[in-house]
């Protein structure tokens, strides 16, 4: 902006966009060059890295598919619209004549499932590997409807079974939300208004549930990680603001990820996601093999690189927060910011006047969800800073009874104005981040300020 117009040579080959051009002479190197370097360093000069994506290349037509959902009367209408959405999700219906169902959604490349190749990673595109042929029919792709149980539940799971024969998109969340929703759900007949609140807000952690298996039975040289793992061992697994147990937990997952899955020099882990390849890593009958630290010469077992991860949590959050264990509760440092998008939000003081800063339960793999993105520092861990705050999550809820549309409920943050200058700007901030609801369909008696839409005059 402001600056010179700059023009830009864009490749194209039968694969895809060519992204390893330095984009012409106007465009300096930002350091994603020396990445393509290995791509020659291994094929030989004149090889470059393309990428072939929807998005951008082959058009889309999604808006006209949310617009015909919208509008959508009967599962053929919805079923006739998602046929046109071209992202991946799994969408899930129901309507008034008592009819639910689930539909996975996406223009799905056809590719050849190439010694497990995914489309994630490089293929030899001059050999013809991963080349695209058409798409996934639409009457191929999963649906659900009227499933015999009477519910379906979905929590951006697993939707294509490996068996597959096509490669689908591989970025599902891991299981513990969906198992959660499962358990609930099967435990909360019927399933009111009041029942479905409960699900959406649920803060019990599967996830930590099934790692602390490995944790609890081992012997804790330092007292201050005795000490943690005792009040693991008595932890209902509630990630609840008033708790310390959840920050024990996560710094403790951390460290172990750390300890385990980055000993070779890459970032493997960071995440929920991890945490799959870290319980498979302590299930696996070769787990000392994977829990020795190949950079020492000695034989680590996974026994000694549990303890030793803990005392490493115990040492961070005793450096970064004090050493007085009952003070490190989890809405401390559990925190959600909402700034608001206007220029004055990077103002150093009045962006503070504007900031909406709540405590929330939860954790990145809690029906609740409140994940955290980290910065990874290879040397330093993922402890460098503890650094919990909620970053992605469900900012809007619902729940529908098409029985009643009056039962139906909602709560959104921090409020329903978009305006840092309105009101309504933060009044619902502490209301969602308790996990309660407001009626959805206002009605005359509402005191709060009304905005109408309605179409301009021709």
């Amino acid at each position: 902006k402001g600056g010179d117009p700059v023009t830009a040579v864009v490749r194209k080959t039968r694969n895809g966009i060519v992204v390893s051009d330095r984009l012409g002479d106007a465009n300096p190197a930002d350091g994603l060059q020396d990445q393509f370097k290995i791509v020659e360093d291994v094929f030989g000069p004149g090889h470059v890295v393309v990428r072939r994506q929807l998005a951008g290349v082959e058009g889309h037509s999604t808006v006209q598919a949310l617009l015909k959902m919208s509008r959508a009367r009967s599962w053929q209408a919805f079923q006739d619209a998602v046929r046109d959405y071209e992202w991946t999700n799994n969408i899930v219906y129901a309507d008034v004549e008592g009819n639910i169902g689930v539909q996975f959604s996406a223009r799905l490349p056809n590719r050849e499932k190439l010694n497990g190749w995914n489309g994630q990673r490089l293929a030899r595109g001059w050999l013809g590997e991963g080349q695209w042929n058409g798409y996934v029919p639409f009457e191929d792709l999963p649906t659900i409807l009227n499933p015999e149980k009477g519910w379906a539940a979905d929590s951006n799971g697993r939707a294509i079974d490996p068996e597959y024969p096509v490669r689908a998109e591989e970025t599902f969340s891991p299981p513990w939300r969906v198992s959660r929703a499962y358990d609930l759900i099967e435990k909360s007949p019927p399933l009111d208004v009041d029942a479905i609140t409960k699900i959406q807000t649920d803060t019990v952690s599967a996830k930590a549930d099934a790692l602390l298996r490995y944790l609890l039975d081992l012997d804790y040289a330092n007292p201050q990680s005795a000490e943690a793992i005792r009040r693991l061992s008595e932890w209902d697994r509630n990630m609840d603001v008033g708790r310390v147990e959840p920050t024990l937990y996560s710094a403790i997952e951390l460290a172990l990820q750390h300890r385990v899955l980055n000993q070779w020099g890459k970032p493997l882990a960071r995440d929920s996601a991890s945490a799959v390849q870290l319980i498979r890593v302590l299930s696996s009958e070769q787990r000392d093999q994977w829990c020795d630290d190949h950079r020492t010469d000695a034989k680590e077992t996974c026994e000694e690189v549990i303890t030793a991860s803990v005392d490493d949590a115990m040492g961070a959050l005793s450096t970064n927060l004090g050493d007085d264990m009952s003070e490190w509760r989890w809405g401390d440092h559990h925190v959600v910011d909402f700034n608001a998008l206007y220029s004055w939000a990077f103002i150093p003081v009045l962006k503070d006047l504007f900031a909406v800063r709540v405590e929330t339960p939860g954790g990145d793999s809690t029906l609740n969800q409140g994940a955290s993105d980290r910065e990874l520092d290879l040397d330093a861990g993922l402890l460098k800073t503890v650094d919990f705050s909620h970053d992605h999550g469900a900012s809007f809820r619902l729940v529908a009874d098409l029985s009643d549309p009056s039962k139906s409920v909602m709560s959104f943050a921090p409020g329903v104005s978009g305006n840092a200058l309105s009101p309504h700007w933060r009044d619902m901030a502490e209301v969602w981040a308790r996990g309660e609801y407001i009626s959805l369909l206002a009605n005359g008696d509402s005191p709060k300020t009304v905005t109408r839409l309605v179409p301009k005059e021709r």
